[in-house]
């Protein structure tokens, strides 16, 4: 899978998990790009309580809930929807 597809299906699979987890379907998701030394490094997104921080070089999300608390960590290729599309 090309680098843009990936990006496209990871962005797609963070927004609908964020959105179940949240249980708000009809909610905006806000992304913020991740900026370090000038460079991009990944993503930040955001719906409700929940937000979600993808890694781009370590090709790691992090979902984090309410509280803060991490609720759930995997590499961005092993999500479900990309293993279902390759």
């Amino acid at each position: 899978m090309s680098a843009p597809a990936q990006h496209h299906e990871i962005r797609t699979a963070l927004h609908s998990r964020l959105l179940e987890l949240a249980k708000t379907p009809d909610s905006a998701v806000q992304e913020t790009l991740l900026i370090r030394d000038g460079c991009y490094c990944g993503q930040k997104f955001r719906v409700g309580l929940y937000t979600a921080v993808w890694f781009v070089e370590e090709a790691e999300v992090k979902i984090f809930g309410p509280s803060g608390t991490l609720v759930e960590a995997f590499r961005a290729e092993s999500m479900p929807t990309l293993r279902a599309a390759a």
